[in-house]
């Protein structure tokens, strides 16, 4: 992410002086994270991190079955390197010089870091 700010903020440091000024935050970046469609009806997201947590973690997904039909993306905000499976996710809203409210993206990435980058059937579904 830190490559999409640096190239948003040359993109404004190339507008001429009388031009639109940049604005406070140039990337917005939540992150979507799997949890299971059944923990999330009538739980907070931090315990539906939880769970989701706790089913990757355990190596197998509990009652909560693998299809994606038992999945949903949700919006948070977690610090760098905190991901349970190796697919990464995030809505991304950036403001350059010609969209300075910003224009929506999804970026999705696969992390290398976590199962040496291999899929499985969460990022699948994640991926879907």
């Amino acid at each position: 992410l830190t490559l999409f700010e640096e190239a948003l903020q040359d993109m404004w440091a190339t507008q001429q002086p009388n031009d639109t000024p940049p604005p406070t935050e140039l990337l917005v970046a939540k992150e979507l994270v799997l949890v299971p469609k059944k923990a999330k009806r009538g739980t907070s997201a931090s315990n539906d991190e939880k769970k989701s947590h706790q089913l990757l973690t355990n190596g197998r997904v509990e009652s909560t079955g693998v299809g994606a039909e038992n999945w949903e993306l949700a919006e948070t905000t977690r610090d760098i390197g905190k991901n349970d499976i190796a697919m990464v996710a995030w809505h991304l809203t950036l403001r350059t010089p010609l969209h300075p409210n910003g224009r929506e993206l999804i970026l999705i990435s696969n992390d290398i870091s976590v199962a040496a980058g291999s899929f499985g059937v969460l990022e699948d579904v994640l991926e879907d």
